[in-house]
């Protein structure tokens, strides 16, 4: 639970890793139409690896773009 802005801004920076995993997650979801299956886990930690630290949601979302997962479904 948070309070403020603030302390959402603090929480986020310490997870940031999560954070970031968790909207590859659900980026990938709702592109393709279906959940994630256990043979999409190699290419989503692919993805995951690629996207740079700088811009993460415009990288994540390139990223998403072109990989295969999103491509081929």
């Amino acid at each position: 639970m948070f309070f403020d802005v603030g302390a959402m801004r603090v929480r986020i920076a310490v997870q940031s890793k999560d954070v970031v995993q968790s909207l590859a997650r659900q980026f990938l979801i709702y592109s393709t139409g279906r959940d994630i299956a256990f043979s999409d886990r190699a290419a989503l930690n692919d993805l995951l690896a690629r996207t740079g630290a700088k811009g993460v949601v415009r990288s994540l979302l390139h990223q998403l773009t072109q990989s295969p997962l999103f491509q081929t479904r």
